[in-house]
């Protein structure tokens, strides 16, 4: 996420908001210690690309990663 979109996002939800934008290097902190499943912290529109539809937005306008583990 470029940072103009993520300063706009943390100013409309405000200091009480839920929304936390995170990077990859963060994400993985959640996952430290854990089984990643294929295919791993990727952005989530190239998640399960073998099964998806041929059109997807591109990762820039999504920003967001999607990720499986298990303990």
């Amino acid at each position: 996420m470029d940072p103009a979109t993520r300063a706009a996002l943390d100013e409309a939800e405000g200091p009480a908001g839920g929304f936390h934008a995170r990077g990859r290097d963060r994400i993985e902190r959640f996952v430290t210690g854990l089984d990643l499943l294929p295919p791993g912290i990727v952005p989530l529109a190239e998640w399960r690309t073998e099964t998806a539809p041929p059109q997807r937005p591109a990762a820039a306008d999504i920003a967001q990663y999607a990720v499986v583990a298990r303990v």
